[in-house]
């Protein structure tokens, strides 16, 4: 998995802020898509440096990874790189729970029939709702991950 890649993703999809905001949700978020918790300390309008930013980032895409290695390695190990970010995406995005609300999707990637899990995607309300990042990672799976493919590569905002 290319991490500065998906990174850069990461950061074209969550967008990068360093005041403290609600998110759709009504979360208290920072950064590049950090969901704030009571040990950050932090409140709503609070800002927040670069340096922070990065840190966090970084920690929670730690986490992410973690989290798709431990949960659903048989739809994440030996997958190609691009199908392995597309997870790791998922689940920096909708967290390992509601990422697991997705067996079929999951069984199809461990299954390795591709265009079926890219079809399960297609057909949730994540995808109405995420727009051009489920886009990409739909596209990423269907083509099984070819690291190649530039409708993965996000464009710049």
């Amino acid at each position: 998995m290319d991490r500065k890649r998906l990174e850069d993703q990461l950061a074209i999809d969550e967008g990068r802020k360093n005041e403290v905001y609600r998110d759709t949700l009504g979360f208290l978020t920072v950064g590049i898509g950090h969901k704030v918790t009571p040990v950050d300390n932090l409140h709503d309008n609070d800002q927040v440096s670069d340096e922070r930013i990065d840190a966090l980032f970084s920690a929670d895409l730690d986490a992410a990874i973690t989290y798709v290695e431990k949960y659903i390695p048989s739809s994440y190990n030996d997958q190609p790189e691009a199908v392995q970010e597309a997870l790791i995406n998922m689940c920096f995005n909708l967290g390992i729970g509601n990422l697991m609300k997705f067996p079929h999707f999951l069984a199809d990637l461990a299954a390795r029939n591709y265009e079926a899990a890219a079809h399960e995607l297609e057909t949730s309300l994540w995808y109405r709702q995420v727009g051009d990042r489920a886009k990409r990672i739909v596209t990423a799976v269907r083509s099984a991950g070819v690291p190649s493919d530039s409708a993965w590569q996000p464009e710049a905002a």
